[in-house]
């Protein structure tokens, strides 16, 4: 099921789209949210320990809003401010020489 909702989310400013895919993306929130806090509930005081670092920065991710500052970007690595570059290489000599 939430493969499918996930498909929905893709290209959400095609006009078509963009009302399903606001939709599709509240609906996803709310299904991460209740299984955060039905993990903060079910697991033993000690495990809930060692994942509560993760479990702050689901929720921060949840609740974030457009206009708040540092907001995460990426879970899994540092965000990058940076430019791509493409490199066309030849084997043949250049023009001056």
């Amino acid at each position: 099921m939430t493969k499918q909702l996930l498909r929905d989310t893709y290209n959400p400013k095609h006009p078509k789209r963009r009302k399903k895919a606001k939709k599709v993306e509240c609906k996803l929130k709310t299904i991460a949210g209740c299984l955060i806090r039905e993990l903060e509930r079910e697991l033993a005081s000690d495990r809930l320990a060692v994942y509560q670092a993760e479990l702050d920065l689901f929720q921060q991710v949840l609740t974030q809003k457009r206009s708040d500052k540092n907001k995460i970007y990426s879970l899994h690595k540092p965000y990058e401010f940076g430019n791509k570059i493409g490199l066309i290489t030849t084997s043949k000599p250049p023009l001056n020489q």
